[in-house]
């Protein structure tokens, strides 16, 4: 897990040009092919409580409107202290597809 969670401290996480930056620096290095192809990078304000997130996973995980909609399934509008399934873990219900004919 030390590859794909991890977490960095900024002196200031509202001094947006310093922030992207960072994020850049972090969007430049590829993922190691020989680990699952993603990675949960937390951004830690020093002198408060906020906090950005970063996430680098590779597009064969899954399209950006896939993805955006797993994510969006993890946001909870409340703290949640027992039971939590991380976003990867979701249980999704498939779309039923019907076969139409190839010819």
């Amino acid at each position: 897990m030390l590859y794909h969670v991890k977490v960095h401290n900024i002196d200031d996480l509202n001094d947006k040009p310093a922030l992207n930056i960072f994020v850049a620096s972090l969007h430049e290095t590829w993922l190691d092919r020989d680990k699952p192809l993603w990675q949960f990078h937390f951004i830690k304000d020093i002198n408060t409580e906020q906090f950005a997130l970063y996430i680098k996973i590779h597009h064969m995980c899954g399209d950006g409107s896939t993805l955006i909609r797993w994510f969006q399934a993890g946001y909870n509008q409340s703290p949640i202290n027992e039971g939590f399934v991380p976003v990867w873990a979701i249980n999704r219900t498939q779309k039923i597809r019907h076969k139409t004919p190839w010819f």
